[in-house]
């Protein structure tokens, strides 16, 4: 039953950072929060990584599962920002908000093997 929740979060978080990803902001008349765009990259790529790692965290070996989870949630940011320079005119890829997903990556990785591996 867990393992489904785990699911859905982490489809759901995959769903929200592809679309909040690719549309545009522009023009939108909503009150700004003037918050880094490499915090926000960061902390995306943290949930998502800890999402994912709790779905597989059962069924693959621990070293198995973090190298590839980590790895495609980072070909993922990669392509995301390729589509942003190919497919949208308001948004551009930048490699510091690659920078931003590794490092929200990796803190996942720390803070699952740390902290969430403890309580299990």
């Amino acid at each position: 039953m867990a393992r489904k929740l785990y699911l859905l979060v982490a489809l759901s978080l995959t769903v929200l950072i592809t679309v909040g990803s690719l549309i545009s902001f522009k023009g939108n008349n909503t009150t700004q929060i003037h918050i880094s765009d490499k915090i926000i990259h960061t902390s995306a790529y943290f949930l998502l990584t800890v999402s994912w790692l709790l779905v597989f965290s059962n069924t693959l070996k621990r070293v198995k599962y973090f190298l590839l989870i980590s790895l495609f949630i980072f070909i993922y940011g990669i392509l995301i920002e390729g589509c942003q320079m190919l497919f949208t005119t308001e948004r551009e890829g930048d490699l510091f908000d690659v920078i931003a997903n590794l490092v929200g990556i990796m803190g996942a990785l720390v803070f699952f093997s740390i902290i969430i591996k403890k309580i299990k």
